[in-house]
């Protein structure tokens, strides 16, 4: 078995349930500091870009360089 596995696991959940977090509250917080739902909108688009384009190009690196263990 992958030893890495409960450790992808459990990054996988605390990432998932901060992204729902994320969309849920920060709308509010965002609203109250005076930024226009429009505004809103467009920094959850590029966030949401950015992190599309930051797991290609961390898939490419780790396709290249091969996977590590994080721990023995």
């Amino acid at each position: 078995m992958n030893r890495n596995l409960p450790l992808i696991t459990l990054s996988n959940v605390i990432m998932v349930s901060s992204n729902v977090l994320w969309i849920m509250y920060i709308q509010y917080f965002l609203l109250d500091l005076g930024i226009s739902k429009t505004q809103i909108g467009l920094i959850f688009s590029l966030a949401l870009m950015m992190r599309a384009f930051g797991n290609l190009a961390g898939g490419r690196i780790a396709d290249l360089l091969g996977y590590k263990r994080l721990y023995s």
